[in-house]
């Protein structure tokens, strides 16, 4: 590949191994086809592994590359002015903390503190936004706040406390996001898929759905007025 575009590896450079790891069903004579194609009927004896190892090179191993590199460029991070200062001026009220860094998204009661990944690991703003406003929304249920207890103490993953409380994150994150202007058909078909998720953990319980959207829209409300005390006191 690096031939192709006019460079060369550098002599005594050493590769990196990786593998390319597939499941594979002879589903009859001549016929393979990948196990995520295959019906359930195919599967069991006839299945396996498939293993494959290449070994690849950093571009600053490389000499002579002048064409333009053909990886995927993601385009600049936009911010949105709406979505920014409703999360600074909640931010800046009685708030957590914020910090950006690391892979994972999350809110710790145990320390009032929102992490989020870097804004460039997001695919767009729209999904920065939602997730910020997701934990925003869980931080609501902290003593100082909405003090909501039976959401924020010693939940276990999966319980159903744990459901309420992801339920009540992530409508309250697509109320905020439809105030800041944020919506498209892929970020709506996100937020309902992992409100279906919680709803199908507990086969369907609407109830779970019904007792959560109030209390979104309880943390929506808290978040939101941190803006409008703001404009109260400018005013």
């Amino acid at each position: 590949q690096a031939k192709e575009i006019g460079g060369q590896v550098r002599r005594g450079e050493s590769g990196t191994p990786i593998v390319f790891w597939s499941r594979w069903v002879k589903k009859g004579a001549g016929d393979d086809t990948p196990e995520d194609d295959a019906n359930e009927e195919s599967k069991g004896e006839s299945a396996r592994a498939f293993l494959k190892q290449y070994f690849v090179f950093n571009v600053e191993q490389i000499d002579g590359l002048t064409a333009t590199l053909p990886f995927e460029s993601r385009p600049e991070f936009e911010r949105i002015e709406d979505a920014e200062s409703i999360a600074a001026t909640y931010l800046a009220a009685n708030a957590p903390t914020l910090a950006h860094g690391g892979s994972r998204a999350f809110y710790s009661p145990s320390r009032d503190h929102v992490q989020m990944p870097m804004r460039a690991d997001f695919r767009s703003a729209h999904g920065y936004y939602s997730t910020l406003f997701h934990e925003l929304s869980h931080s609501t249920g902290h003593a100082s706040r909405l003090d909501r207890k039976d959401g924020m103490e010693n939940i276990s993953f999966g319980s159903k406390r744990y459901a309420d409380e992801e339920l009540v994150a992530e409508f309250g994150a697509g109320f905020l996001c439809a105030k800041a202007g944020i919506t498209n058909d892929r970020l709506i078909e996100n937020q309902a898929a992992y409100i279906g998720h919680w709803l199908d953990v507990f086969k369907g319980d609407s109830k779970l759905a019904i007792f959560a959207a109030p209390r979104a829209q309880k943390a929506a409300d808290y978040i939101l007025g941190a803006d409008s005390l703001a404009a109260a006191v400018a005013a």
